[in-house]
């Protein structure tokens, strides 16, 4: 007959030893992870994804991994093109001519400038593509907001000489801009948004809202972002 050696002989002694509470307390340290197993393997709504995960298990495979979201685009490059230099010289007269239709007065109310000089330079004309705020996908940082901002100046050379590459339709056309031409602030407190619409005949009108705002724009409507290429 086989002897249970001394490691097996302090290991019975100690079951036959011990008493029944810490018995029963033992037993339910063991068994509850297989009862938790079963019942959740039977469970109608959450069984089959158990069954796969216990399955990878099995085969040594990762299992219970979390899903990384990749993040949402938002954005679609459309195309890129020169905007030519600014001379200064534009004023809030010259803006209300261009933009015929309508122009709104908080671009003066809340200090918007078109007498900046600005040289030539690439802009990128990128489409909405999934609904969102200003927030989702314009940025919602001050590092990200600042390499999306135009002059006020490259705003409204653009709608006046490059109308054309406007969205008509009556689709927006967004244009980050700030206070005064200033720097983007960290709390975002300067930053605006320019939406320019194109009607059937052509006239453009241009509405200043506050970052801010959470009106949630849809994708599907096309919009486009114009901003200076990276």
């Amino acid at each position: 007959m086989a002897t249970l050696g001394l490691p097996g002989y302090l290991f019975l002694r100690r079951i036959l030893t011990m008493d029944l509470t810490m018995l029963r307390r033992a037993l339910w340290v063991f068994l509850r992870p297989l009862f938790q197993l079963i019942s959740n393997l039977v469970n109608p709504e959450i069984g089959e994804e158990w069954l796969t995960e216990l399955n990878k298990f099995n085969r040594r495979e990762p299992c219970w991994v979390p899903v990384v979201k990749s993040a949402k685009v938002y954005l679609r490059r459309l195309f890129t093109f020169k905007l030519g230099a600014t001379d200064g010289k534009d004023t809030y007269a010259t803006a209300r001519k261009a933009f015929r239709a309508y122009f709104d007065p908080d671009f003066e109310n809340w200090g918007i400038m078109f007498s900046g000089v600005a040289p030539e330079a690439e802009i990128a004309s990128d489409e909405l593509t999934q609904s969102g705020k200003f927030s989702d996908f314009l940025g919602n940082i001050a590092t990200d907001l600042e390499k999306r901002r135009v002059l006020g100046s490259q705003f409204l050379k653009l709608c006046r000489d490059n109308s054309d590459k406007l969205r008509g339709d009556g689709r927006a056309n967004f244009f980050v801009l700030t206070k005064g031409d200033e720097a983007v602030m960290e709390d975002l407190s300067n930053v605006f948004v320019a939406d320019v619409c194109v009607h059937d005949r052509g006239e453009l009108d241009a509405c200043l809202d506050e970052f801010r705002h959470d009106d949630v724009w849809r994708g599907v409507r096309g919009h486009r972002v114009f901003s200076p290429q990276q």
